[in-house]
């Protein structure tokens, strides 16, 4: 199957080309929810998740970087692929986050 090249980030991310950008930033925030939120008691350890600062290792094109970053107080996203973290979509970051 040849992948577009607009929507490989998503198909690298996912195995799904077909994606909106909202579509793939909604399901990085489902899953932070499944995988992080309930288990936040662990992760925090009593701090307050806005102090918090976390690094995303391997964050490609930032599906789950975003929701990271609406969740803890800064978010530093790094990945060894360079065209992935220029690849994501325009408006994906926020101001907590640093890729």
């Amino acid at each position: 199957m040849r992948v577009p090249v607009k929507t490989r980030p998503y198909y690298v991310a996912t195995g799904n080309a077909e994606w909106s950008d909202e579509e793939f930033f909604a399901s990085g925030e489902q899953a932070i929810a499944e995988d992080v939120l309930t288990d936040m008691t662990n992760i925090c350890q009593g701090r307050a998740p806005k102090t918090m600062r976390v690094l995303e290792i391997g964050c490609g094109a930032g599906r789950l970087t975003r929701a990271l970053a609406n969740l803890f107080g800064e978010v530093h996203a790094v990945d060894v692929s360079g065209e992935m973290i220029l690849s994501r979509p325009k408006g994906a970051g926020r101001p907590s986050q640093r890729t």
